[in-house]
């Protein structure tokens, strides 16, 4: 949690479901056990990393923010009505950034029924062109988060869904989908039941942290590696089971 904190703001969730005062910082193991004694059950982190956390303390601009942010990972959100349907996807996701070599690509479980597929900033270009206002300019690709994570949360989740409906057809039968909450099979889209979510793709916002717990299940938010996500278990992230592997 120390490690993966650097540069990032940090919100710990309280017992009450609300987060204790943003914005947080983690430098250290003390700071951990700080934040554990004021009633922290989990912790998050922002996709977003910072030069500067305190320009945070204040209302900033769309323009202050840009300037501090250090860089940005692009994080793909999965979840779903079912674990099932999230190792679909996530395998699926996976599959078709190796196809085009992107590298390298970590995932990490929620501890409940989905999943996080991350691509950490270092791989993208410093600067990219962009259509503004008709014409092309360069710009600094860490200026460009959210709309550009957005975007690309967007292409992949649509490359990928004819080949995502006809996987989940030919896994479960029509009962076993209209469970689900699907009314119409003939006329059925996957993110009807799954959901690859962009609205966590906003400045600001927090993910939960590898190895937090998640407060729902007691599991804890483990990586995996590509070939174990269709033989996942949620036992296997049981704080009884789970042996630290590091970070990745």
């Amino acid at each position: 949690v120390v490690k993966i904190s650097q540069n990032r703001e940090v919100g710990y969730l309280l017992s009450n479901g609300s987060f204790g005062h943003r914005p947080s910082k983690i430098e250290t193991k003390d700071d951990v056990i700080e934040y554990i004694k004021k009633g922290a059950l989990s912790f998050h982190i922002s996709i977003e990393r910072w030069i500067d956390l305190n320009i945070l303390e204040n209302k900033s601009s769309k323009k202050e923010l840009n300037e501090y942010r250090l860089g940005w990972d692009f994080i793909i959100d999965i979840d779903a009505k079912s674990l099932e349907l999230s190792k679909i996807t996530a395998r699926l996701i996976v599959d078709y950034l190796n196809e085009r070599n992107i590298k390298p690509i970590y995932i990490k479980y929620s501890g409940n029924k989905g999943f996080h597929i991350a691509i950490p900033w270092e791989i993208f270009p410093e600067t990219i062109n962009i259509n503004k206002k008709d014409e092309i300019i360069e710009e600094e690709t860490r200026k460009l988060f959210p709309d550009l994570a957005r975007t690309l949360a967007l292409y992949i989740a649509d490359e990928i869904r004819e080949k995502l409906k006809k996987i989940i057809l030919l896994k479960f039968d029509e009962e076993e989908i209209k469970n689900f909450g699907v009314n119409n099979i003939e006329k059925f889209d996957p993110y009807e039941i799954i959901e690859i979510d962009t609205i966590l793709i906003s400045t600001r916002h927090l993910i939960r942290s590898l190895y937090s717990i998640n407060e729902k299940t007691g599991n804890l938010s483990i990586p995996i590696k590509e070939k174990y996500i269709e033989k996942l278990s949620p036992e296997d992230a049981s704080l009884n089971n789970y042996s630290y592997e590091g970070i990745p």
